[in-house]
């Protein structure tokens, strides 16, 4: 059998986790594992898991007149769900810029025609633009690269796209908040302390989200770091430098912001944990 031999310490992490792990904590925990060879051990070990058997295609499987029937009320007339606009425009996304045939090119042409406000405006195969009307596109391009504004306005949007991307991504990523931010979330509610979770997205500071910020104005934030993913000594993987204690902490502080991290394994001491926090905040 080729490729690397499974070391007893990943065996073991395979017993414990395979079956209930969410897939990105289980690839981070094997750090060195793509997930095909984490399914393919898994096989080798007799182990069962959502992630194997949920959603398979099932040969021979034979559907009962029943289902055959719902499917077919679901296509037909007012319950087709591909003739909702919201539908059409999705479709429509998920196709664009795939290759078509030449029949289907053929059919959208038919339908799109004498739908254009007038002639100056329909679309023209094989069109191009003259030399004049391209140098003055890119006298246009040069004037406006060369505006301030312009590239204030450009970066900003940049921006928007950037942290929408990083929000939707943290989103998919986890379900919010984790547990260890659940009990800080207890903590700061029970004290009273101004502290407020943005954790799942809410809050970016420098394309990093905070689990809390602070809520009196002040520049604070507090970060619950587990020692898995953030302690290089006790990780499976890999800590980028940003990610760790110290380095997140002067991350913040570039951007203006001081920063308190509390791990994961003191949160089960509340008191030491708020009295940190009260003198995080003086």
């Amino acid at each position: 059998m080729g490729g690397k031999v499974w070391s007893p310490y990943e065996l073991e992490i395979m017993e414990k986790h395979y079956s209930d792990t969410p897939k990105l904590e289980l690839l981070k925990m094997l750090g060195d594992r793509t997930w095909h060879a984490i399914l393919n051990q898994g096989r080798r070990m007799g182990l069962s898991g959502a992630r194997i058997n949920t959603g398979q295609f099932q040969r021979g499987h034979i559907r009962s007149v029943e289902s055959r029937r719902k499917q077919a009320e679901t296509i037909s007339g007012e319950n087709n769900v591909s003739k909702r606009p919201d539908v059409r425009e999705k479709i429509s996304k998920a196709l664009d810029g795939k290759p078509k045939s030449e029949e289907h090119k053929r059919k959208m042409s038919i339908t799109r025609k004498g739908k254009h406000f007038n002639s100056a405006c329909e679309f023209k195969p094989g069109h191009i633009p003259s030399p004049k009307a391209i140098r003055n596109n890119m006298e246009r391009l040069r004037r406006l690269n060369k505006d301030p504004a312009f590239q204030r306005k450009r970066l900003a949007g940049l921006r928007k796209v950037k942290e929408k991307i990083i929000r939707n991504t943290l989103k998919k990523l986890h379900e919010r908040p984790t547990e260890p931010e659940s009990k800080m979330i207890k903590i700061v509610k029970q004290r009273s302390l101004p502290f407020k979770y943005v954790g799942d997205g809410e809050v970016l500071i420098g394309g990093l989200n905070p689990d809390f910020v602070s809520t009196n104005g002040e520049r604070k934030v507090l970060e619950v770091f587990g020692r898995v993913f953030h302690d290089p000594d006790k990780s499976f993987f890999k800590v980028p430098w940003k990610n760790q204690y110290f380095g997140r902490m002067a991350y913040y502080r570039q951007n203006g912001y001081d920063c308190l991290i509390i791990w994961d394994d003191e949160l089960d001491d509340e008191e030491i944990v708020a009295s940190k926090i009260n003198e995080f905040l003086g």
